[in-house]
């Protein structure tokens, strides 16, 4: 229970009730609310918060607070500026800005925000210190993992996660930071103390129009950040001199082969992991991971240098990286009969495919074939789609084009998209994501290797406004043993 005037403590209001109003619960989902709820009416992209509003004071709200509205109801309407920014501050006043309790890790970028999160999480934990994290895959706190529909939740949701970390006695928040919550206001009331950047490419371009604007929206974790926090910067990526002048606070940079505060010394690289030897300033960690990929040579970096600015020991560094044998839908390998290999990915981006396709085809031996399965999904950014089917043919042997997420957009109008990519004919298209699998796997030989990307542990295709069942993983798994996963 909160006051009305606590819960909009340093929010412009022109129209502040006189009243002591005593606020049960904070919504934007007029669904949930229930007598004494602050209704937020937000803007989405397929519903409007004001059409719902009359909802909300039939079942019980106790006040409005909304930007676009001038009609007459019977209980008070607040009118703000920017209802994103006061639905943001709001939450934080609701649940006592529960960031400041804890130490929160922001990690942002194209790609690795998820696979490092879970790295520097199994870091942490091995130095007996009590940490969470928040991201693509949902909230994973002490082995517990449960889904959220965004890579960063809306900002009432993300406060609540938030507070019930300080109630677990959470000391460290790892937390996925999306281009789209940095624009849409989602974490600008989240009292971060270090700032990660992984890398950036082309993505989002649907949603921020240009590259300017993405790398735009990325910068903002940084320029936020408070002089006495930490900037972690891929010293790899050729952004990474916009991302330093963006901020005040202290930077370490990390490279694979560059000159940088952490590097790699030396490392080598099979399908069964990576092993090497990274220097810091003042000592060298031992690397012996079951991760795979060039890309998880930059993800190891990243999680390394986080945990030096944490004082962890060397010791529980190596013991973390070590200790994380993989990272759901990220490179997760499955080995069949015959000596071949399935791997399935969440790589949907031109730059994913890039370092996951040519880390694979240098590692795997040079009588074995490498086939794809992927798609692009519809509504979506369609300038990268002929992009994409050219990465892919550039690595692999036999390509497999399947639907992923099509929405509301033309199956056939996709594959013909991702067509002008190609040049070759060694490609089949699906119009059944299951199917494909199916045939793609009955290509293998012994010593093949098929990667099956795009959609990682998602378990859905999503058609017109449908959510269908699916599992790439239980696909497999149904194929190649007759059962799903967990069920032998």
């Amino acid at each position: 229970m909160i006051y009305l005037k606590n819960l909009i403590e340093n929010i412009e209001i022109s129209n502040l009730p006189k009243s002591q109003i005593k606020i049960s619960d904070i919504t934007n989902d007029s669904r949930k609310v229930k007598p004494g709820s602050a209704f937020i009416a937000i803007s989405g992209y397929n519903k409007n918060g004001k059409n719902y509003i009359n909802e909300a004071v039939d079942k019980g709200a106790s006040v409005v607070i909304t930007d676009h509205t001038d009609e007459k109801i019977k209980i008070p309407i607040l009118k703000v500026k920017n209802i994103r920014k006061a639905m943001s501050r709001i939450s934080a006043n609701y649940y006592d800005n529960p960031s400041k309790k804890m130490y929160v890790i922001g990690i942002t970028g194209t790609n690795g925000k998820t696979t490092t999160s879970f790295l520097l999480n199994s870091i942490i934990n091995s130095s007996n210190k009590k940490s969470a994290l928040i991201g693509t895959l949902g909230v994973l706190n002490e082995k517990n993992l449960f889904n959220t529909n965004l890579t960063t939740p809306d900002s009432i949701e993300l406060h609540n996660i938030l507070n019930k970390f300080v109630n677990d006695k959470i000391e460290f928040t790892i937390l996925e930071v999306s281009s789209h919550a940095l624009s849409l206001n989602r974490v600008d009331d989240i009292d971060f103390d270090m700032s990660v950047f992984t890398n950036i490419s082309h993505d989002h371009l649907d949603f921020h129009g240009n590259m300017k604007n993405y790398i735009s929206s990325k910068s903002k974790l940084f320029s936020r950040l408070k002089n006495s926090g930490y900037s972690i910067i891929n010293k790899d990526d050729k952004e990474w001199k916009t991302i330093q002048k963006s901020t005040n606070s202290k930077v370490t940079t990390f490279s694979v082969d560059k000159k940088a505060d952490i590097k790699f010394i030396n490392w080598e690289m099979s399908l069964d992991g990576i092993k090497g030897i990274v220097k810091r300033k003042k000592d060298i960690i031992n690397v012996d991971s079951s991760l795979t990929g060039y890309f998880n040579l930059e993800n190891i970096l990243t999680a390394i240098a986080c945990a030096t600015n944490l004082n962890i020991p060397k010791e529980s560094i190596e013991k973390g990286i070590k200790k994380l044998k993989n990272v759901p839908g990220r490179a997760e390998k499955i080995k069949l009969q015959n000596g071949s290999m399935v791997i399935i990915d969440y790589a949907h981006t031109p730059d994913a495919y890039k370092k996951l396709f040519s880390s694979i085809k240098e590692i795997v031996s040079n009588n074995s074939r490498l086939g794809v399965l992927f798609g692009c999904g519809g509504g979506r950014d369609v300038e990268k789609r002929s992009i994409m089917a050219s990465c892919v043919e550039k690595y692999s042997d036999m390509i497999f084009v399947a639907p992923d997420n099509p929405r509301f957009e033309s199956q056939i109008k996709i594959n013909k998209d991702i067509k002008n990519g190609f040049n070759k004919n060694n490609h089949i298209f699906f119009e059944d994501r299951k199917i494909a699998i199916r045939d793609s796997i009955n290509w293998l030989k012994p010593n093949d290797v098929l990667l099956i990307v795009g959609k990682g542990i998602e378990n859905y295709q999503i058609v017109g406004n449908e959510k269908k069942y699916h599992s790439d993983l239980d696909s497999v798994y149904e194929f190649i043993y007759g059962s799903v996963k967990n069920e032998n």
